[in-house]
């Protein structure tokens, strides 16, 4: 990743220091089914212009080109002279004709003979005539192969369009270690990628559509409900295992949780008791009359008038068949007083078994304190919906920065979230959900981020910045497996990470970098650190996870040759694949590797690859929230694309490998993430009071447009907002009227605003929205120091006996400002996103939270809508509505 970064640099300064010198461009031509944009024999060396990057200093790498003939076909040879810097060869084209009807450009195809079997990279970069650009490594083996190039590093958020290419440049920067200033080799052609256009048919998803995820594999609709909040008793067979009713205690707590009513457990002998539900472990059942096996960690699940029988084909699969009747009772978006449940028969099973998130907790460094801590329950609540409520059953998670570790005190710096204990509660939690847990540290590279910084700086190998540990120190493993166990015991898990990702990316330049380390090639430090940490893993029962990176060369393998290494690495540890997988068949299937594909983006399995994986799941940064702000729709910090990702998991194999974007733009994704925003409400009425807070309002909304953005200045009514009772979200919602005061504004350094709400209330639903007035105003703060998204305001909910609820607003969870992308609108915890067209077809977006109330026999005399002043935030108000408390039976 860190290589692609100084790829995209050096293009970046190219197009401004050199393009005025470019060669003449090609106009390609189209021979058979292919468009060829070049071929040797026919504009020969001379369509390519050739650079040194003077712009970097001390680079004096310069490429030559020559026209060469070998068995017979005509090529052009790229070699090098001089030592080190970066060499560019560039050739520019013209007119693209329009792909023909159905098909478009996916990328190119370019075919280079090369010599020899060393697995040397180039640098391949696309310019577009939009101003956009991708950049990809490209890995050259013996003999004339045909590359591929249809994606890679990219900083525009929309996929490129290859129609537009204008430039493609192949350089060598001797300063990466997988680059070779020795390099020779020779391009025979470049064609264009065609596709067929063939998008699958997407239905459109309403708010309120029935949606699940993972979505179920067959679903048969049938007319009845079932009162979910008139039940009495849970059975379970009499002979019914310790984990069956472990797993029967979790779904009474949970049903609890949703309809406030506690189920008395009951047993049976051999019928199935006629009404109430009922749970067992079964092999098989009948399915229109016809006996149905079920498969592995598969589920029946019947939901019928009076009785719903949950039946799972082992222990996993009852539970996950819970997890269904709790996504049924939830999501139509709407709150009945009998909590209905539809008439329903599903059977489903998942398609891969080993189904994972994985998590970079969001840390600080040493002593800086979160400005927010909200302890163990916000991780396990977090888990909760977005792990074990995705059907997931591996968590893969960095909380190494974050821990309190006994054995070794000197970590236990102010930043610190987690203590043992807390971890003894959450790994009960997990398996009691059927998640396997993988802590992880980064060990070796990336060791900055919670061992050698401010912590242990002896432990950085001499030559490298922070970021990378020195394995081979004699306190290094002492130190770290210190730690490991500590978190081992506390947590009980099937697996353990030391990543091992990016070694030896950020030299040291005042240090001499030696040779050997401790008498060691780097190769014979990463393999005996690896076997040995691998054998005091499996000593304890547990099973290690690597990244992928270091021991294939068509990644970052190259450095120091570590990819040789790779046949005498464990095979017993499991390969966690993070990036492109088109090297899984060729590097690691052979060797015999078990490997998963876990992509820091979003990469779906390519169709053929399925027999080589066994896991597939999504890599996060923070909490699934944006580490910037103005937030930025990228796949590496999305909830969509966890949603995505456990679809694909489980559904592998009818699966249409539809991007999460289009599955955004059809509104499925959207409202799936609406659907896991909901919160349990054991006291929910289906009665909602639209409160009046009309006197309070300060501000018209549509003169408050004009003046945050430059865009509607001079617009006669930015956006149309209808007055009096509206329905919105399928809640009554009391709006101002236009041409008066319409909403509370409250902006850094105002007053508080006093909302009278004077009732009992289970829940409060609240509409709002915000505006980020400047990009300085965030800077001082990071996602560093609000681990929960960044900070807007407040709203305090003060009781009648005095007590109080202080509700934290945080970007990306309950709201987000009123002009962001409606691609990017959905949150985690706003229920629904209320969108107003502009005159000038922009949208602005309302953002509805609802609230649930931990002391609904409380009366709530007023809510404070308040600034914390931290960031140069607005908070906008438009209404309140309060759903009343439910009188239980």
């Amino acid at each position: 990743m860190s290589k692609l970064v100084v790829i995209i640099t050096v293009v970046s300064l190219f197009a401004m220091d050199c393009f005025a010198a470019v060669p003449s461009p090609i106009t390609p031509t189209r021979y058979g089914n292919a468009l060829v944009l070049f071929d040797a024999a026919t504009q020969g060396a001379e369509a390519f212009r050739n650079y040194t990057a003077s712009w970097r200093k001390g680079s004096e790498l310069v490429p030559v080109t020559v026209q060469v003939t070998k068995n017979g076909e005509k090529f052009v040879e790229f070699s090098y002279e001089k030592d080190k810097g970066t060499a560019i060869s560039l050739i520019r084209f013209e007119n693209l004709p329009r792909p023909p009807e159905g098909v478009r450009y996916n990328g190119i195809r370019l075919v280079i003979d090369y010599d020899k079997q060393d697995y040397t990279h180039i640098s391949i970069a696309s310019r577009f005539s939009d101003n956009t650009q991708v950049t990809s490594p490209l890995v050259l083996e013996r003999g004339t192969n045909e590359y591929e190039i249809s994606g890679g590093f990219r900083r525009a958020k929309f996929p490129p369009d290859w129609s537009l290419l204008d430039w493609v440049w192949l350089s060598v920067d001797t300063g990466q270690d997988s680059h070779d200033k020795n390099v020779v080799y020779r391009l025979k052609k470049i064609t264009m990628i065609e596709e067929k256009v063939q998008k699958p048919i997407l239905k459109s998803v309403a708010f309120g559509d029935r949606v699940f995820c993972p979505q179920p594999k067959r679903i048969t609709w049938m007319p009845g409900k079932f009162p979910a909040r008139e039940q009495a008793h849970i059975y379970l067979p009499a002979t019914a295992s310790a984990r069956t009713k472990r797993t029967a205690k979790i779904f009474r707590q949970d049903y609890a949780r949703h309809t406030g009513t506690t189920l008395v457990p009951q047993t049976f002998d051999r019928d199935l008791p006629s009404e109430g539900i009922v749970m067992r472990i079964a092999n098989s059942v009948l399915l229109k009359g016809s006996p149905t096996h079920l498969k592995p960690e598969g589920y029946h699940l019947q939901v019928e008038p009076r009785r719903v029988v949950i039946t799972g084909a082992d222990e996993p699969g009852l539970y996950y068949a819970t997890v269904t009747l709790f996504q049924l009772m939830r999501n139509s978006m709407r709150i009945e007083d009998s909590m209905p449940i539809p008439c329903v028969e599903i059977l489903d099973w998942p398609d891969m078994a080993n189904r994972l998130c994985r998590l970079e907790h969001p840390h600080h460094f040493k002593n800086n304190k979160l400005k927010e801590n909200r302890g163990i329950d916000f991780l396990i609540e977090w888990t909760d919906r977005f792990v074990a409520g995705n059907k997931l059953n591996v968590f893969f998670l960095d909380i190494s920065a974050v821990t309190f570790y006994r054995r070794r005190p000197e970590f236990d710096g102010s930043e610190r979230l987690y203590s043992l204990d807390d971890l003894r509660r959450f790994g009960q939690f997990c398996r009691d959900r059927f998640i396997d847990l993988c802590p992880a540290w980064q060990i070796g590279g990336h060791a900055n981020w919670w061992l050698t910084y401010g912590y242990h700086p002896e432990l950085v190998e001499k030559g490298w910045s922070h970021a990378q540990g020195d394995v081979t120190h004699p306190d290094h493993d002492k130190i770290v497996y210190d730690c490991m166990l500590d978190v081992i015991e506390a947590l009980q898990p099937k697996y353990a990470s030391p990543k091992s990702d990016e070694w030896w990316t950020q030299r040291d330049p005042d240090s001499q970098l030696p040779k050997l380390l401790r008498g060691k090639t780097k190769a014979e430090v990463f393999l005996e650190h690896h076997i040995k940490l691998n054998e005091w893993l499996k000593a304890r029962g547990i099973t290690m996870m690597i990244y992928h990176d270091m021991i294939t060369p068509y990644h970052n393998g190259k450095r120091f040759d570590l990819y040789k290494i790779a046949d005498r690495m464990p095979k017993d540890i499991v390969i966690l694949h993070w990036s492109s997988p088109k090297d899984i068949t060729k590097w690691f299937a052979p060797k015999g590797f078990t490997t998963w594909m876990n992509p820091t983006g979003m990469q779906l399995i390519p169709k053929g690859l399925e027999p080589y994986i066994e896991g597939y799941g999504k890599g996060l940064y923070s909490f699934g929230d944006s580490k910037k702000m103005p937030s930025e729709l990228k796949s590496t910090s999305n909830m969509y694309t966890l949603h995505r990702a456990a679809d694909h998991a489980w559904n592998l194999s009818s699966d249409q490998r539809v991007g999460w974007e289009r599955l955004v733009e059809s509104g499925r994704l959207v409202a799936i993430r609406n659907l896991f925003a909901i919160r349990p409400n054991p006291n929910a009425s289906q009665t909602i009071r639209p409160l009046d807070i009309r006197p309070k309002m300060n501000r018209a909304f549509n003169d408050f447009l004009k003046h945050a953005k430059s865009v509607y200045a001079n617009q006669r009514k930015p956006v149309t907002m209808p007055g009096g009772i509206s329905e919105i979200g399928f809640v009554p919602t009391l709006l101002a009227p236009e041409g008066a005061n319409n909403c509370i504004v409250v902006n850094k350094g105002d007053p508080k605003v006093t909302l009278p709400i004077g009732g009992r209330f289970s829940s409060l639903i609240f509409l709002h929205t915000a505006h980020l007035q400047t990009r300085d105003g965030i800077k001082p703060t990071t996602y560093r120091q609000w681990p929960y998204g960044f900070p807007c305001g407040d709203y305090v909910v003060h009781y009648e006996d005095g007590s109080l609820s202080i509700l934290p607003l945080r970007f990306e969870y309950n709201i987000r400002r009123f002009d962001v992308p409606s691609v990017n609108r959905a949150t985690n915890d706003n229920r629904y996103i209320y969108t107003l067209k502009a005159e000038d077809v922009t949208e602005v977006h309302l953002f509805q939270w609802e609230w649930v109330n931990p002391q609904p026999d409380q009366r709530i005399l007023s809510v404070d809508v308040r600034h914390d002043n931290e960031l140069d935030i607005t908070l906008v108000v438009f209404a309140v509505s309060g759903r009343t408390v439910v009188e239980h039976r």
